[in-house]
């Protein structure tokens, strides 16, 4: 599941902010999801998972 949104900064430029969630399993197996956040001062480029 991966979303995207844009935030307003003090600049005209839009920052993009992808947020992807992370399974992420501990020592027990337990998994839970994390979220991972990625800024880009740039548009983000879309890219397939293999």
């Amino acid at each position: 599941m991966r979303t995207s949104t844009t935030m307003p900064t003090q600049t005209t430029r839009p920052r993009t902010v992808e947020v992807t969630w992370v399974p992420v399993a501990d020592s027990t197996g337990h998994v839970t999801m994390e979220m991972r956040w990625h800024v880009e001062e740039r548009p983000a480029v879309v890219r397939s998972a293999a």
